[in-house]
């Protein structure tokens, strides 16, 4: 919750947070970064800022190391489709599937997502570009990334970054 989001707090006049984990969430209370924090799933917490009407929405929703612990995706991109503001910006991070599985999704013999032995889920770019169209977004960056290793070795991540591509009426 924490990691990098100091940059990010002088660029906001609110910030929120929440994670699944009680522990997290206290860890980036005492950093005293946050408007509001809460142990909550990304879904909720978008669902809620979305609910709190026009003035309320996010010019920018981050979900960095977070979508790799959901396989099916298309309840975090609806969400996120209601919670941002006109042309906000939707930044997450990926694990990259592996090419085979991704060349499956394309032939329309996949999923676009496995889940991998450390019990994270991998994406396919092309599921999470279909998911984009599917909810008003385009995106605007997609660049390879380093979030973890294991065993000494980087695993394969992207950063992607989608723009809502319209007004709200």
């Amino acid at each position: 919750l924490s990691a990098g989001m100091v940059e990010v707090r002088n660029l906001t006049r609110r910030l929120w947070g929440s994670d699944l984990s009680a522990g997290m969430v206290e860890k980036a209370r005492q950093r005293d970064l946050y408007d509001d924090l809460q142990v909550e799933t990304l879904v909720v917490s978008l669902e809620r800022v979305a609910r709190e009407g026009e003035g309320s929405r996010a010019a920018l929703v981050v979900a960095a190391d977070v979508v790799v612990y959901v396989g099916i995706l298309g309840d975090v991109f609806e969400a996120a489709e209601r919670a941002l503001e006109p042309w906000g910006l939707f930044a997450f991070t990926i694990e990259k599937a592996p090419e085979s599985e991704c060349e499956a999704f394309r032939e329309g013999n996949s999923t676009g997502w496995i889940l991998t032995r450390s019990g994270r889920f991998a994406h396919c770019l092309d599921y999470v570009q279909g998911l984009c169209r599917k909810h008003n977004m385009r995106v605007v960056l997609s660049k390879d990334v380093t979030v973890r290793f294991e065993e000494g070795k980087p695993v394969g991540s992207q950063l992607v970054v989608a723009q809502l591509q319209k007004e709200r009426k």
